[in-house]
């Protein structure tokens, strides 16, 4: 037998049966009731320890934390977060359309121009330089660009008595259109009338170069040429001229030939 019964019985002896077992052994029953108390705070230390074991190892091993943990009854976190769904790639922006009418607005401007440009020409004929100013300019602010505009508004400024303003509209007229040879004749005869030969030679050669059958440019030419005293030069652009004649130099026509046969 325990020493545990012996002490109840001796303890039963004493005390008798209807005495609580308490009142004759207080220090002992105390010691066996803290005795079973210390075990389940045991219980609980060793439980809390366990626990946290698992949750160091988790740590460093997630995949032998998850089963441990899934097997005491706690619910495993995922090892990773949830991937978020990837965003739509941004979307082009569409070019925004041409204005529709952006075509047909050009070409009525281009043929306001042209119509300015033939009304200037017209004026010039008839001397009214005035009238003929006017149109020009509204067609060069209407196009700037226009390098027919600018060498009529050459010829405006050269009947209105501004050289310099003529060789300016020339030149702007040149450097927009380099193959305008009426820019180029109207030059040239500028510089020849400044006493400029070299410079109107290289703009009369410029000019023919572009139109060869350029019957204005010829008869400038050759008179320049003859001015210079290179009268078989001379001589030579005179019947390039006479070899095609339009009807509107027929007149001019006469002229040179009369004076050709001066010449000989």
């Amino acid at each position: 037998m325990s020493l545990i019964n012996e002490a109840l019985k001796k303890a039963g002896r004493e005390t008798g049966a209807d005495e609580p077992l308490e009142s004759a052994y207080p220090q002992k029953i105390f010691f066996l009731a803290g005795r079973q108390g210390g075990h389940r705070f045991l219980n609980l230390v060793l439980g809390a320890l366990v626990l946290g074991g698992m949750a160091v190892a988790a740590l460093q091993m997630p995949s032998v934390t998850q089963r441990l943990l899934r097997l005491g009854g706690v619910p495993s976190a995922p090892t990773s977060a949830p991937r978020r769904p990837a965003s739509a790639p941004p979307r082009a922006q569409p070019t925004p359309p041409a204005p529709p009418n952006a075509s047909k607005l050009l070409a009525e401007r281009r043929a306001q121009t042209d119509q300015l440009i033939r009304t200037g020409r017209a004026a010039l004929q008839t001397d009214n330089v005035a009238a003929a100013r006017s149109a020009f300019i509204k067609a060069v602010q209407l196009d700037a660009t226009s390098s027919v505009a600018h060498n009529g508004l050459g010829l405006v400024e050269k009947r209105a008595g501004d050289p310099a303003e003529a060789e300016r509209q020339y030149l702007e007229a040149i450097r927009l259109d380099p193959k305008n040879a009426e820019a180029h004749n109207n030059l040239a005869l500028l510089y020849d009338q400044q006493g400029k030969a070299d410079r109107a030679i290289v703009e009369y050669t410029a000019a023919l170069s572009l139109r060869p059958d350029y019957p204005e440019a010829h008869v400038n030419y050759a008179i320049a040429l003859e001015r210079l005293g290179r009268t078989a030069d001379a001589k030579t652009e005179y019947e390039k001229f006479l070899a095609d004649v339009p009807p509107e130099l027929q007149g001019m026509a006469e002229q040179v030939r009369a004076h050709l046969s001066d010449l000989l």
